[in-house]
């Protein structure tokens, strides 16, 4: 059971990894800034973003708008790249970044 408490935006981010038999390395879980295609900042309440750096030393980037961007000028900037959407999973690889936009 998990419970927080708080005054205006509260949030919480939990992870289901599928751990292989034997596997002992766990993912990370680190939080990125969330800025608009203007430069600015946005508060958490309105964007989040996580880095997820898994075992096998790839990484996923997630974006979860709380109040989508209107028009492509609010779009967002997370560790330098440019996504619209509500649900946004980045995968930068050697062979270039895959962007799906979830929602």
């Amino acid at each position: 059971m998990y419970e927080a408490e708080g005054s205006g935006h509260v949030s919480s981010a939990q992870w289901l990894y599928p751990q292989p038999a034997g596997e002992t390395e766990l993912p990370s879980l680190q939080k990125l800034p969330v800025h608009r295609y203007s430069g600015e900042q946005v508060e958490p309440s309105q964007a989040e973003a996580f880095r997820i750096m898994l075992p096998d030393a790839s990484e996923r980037l997630v974006l979860i708008s709380h109040r989508p961007p209107a028009v492509h000028a609010d779009s967002y900037i997370v560790a330098g790249h440019q996504v619209f959407g509500e649900v946004v999973v980045i995968e930068p690889g050697s062979a270039g970044t895959k962007i799906k936009v979830i929602k």
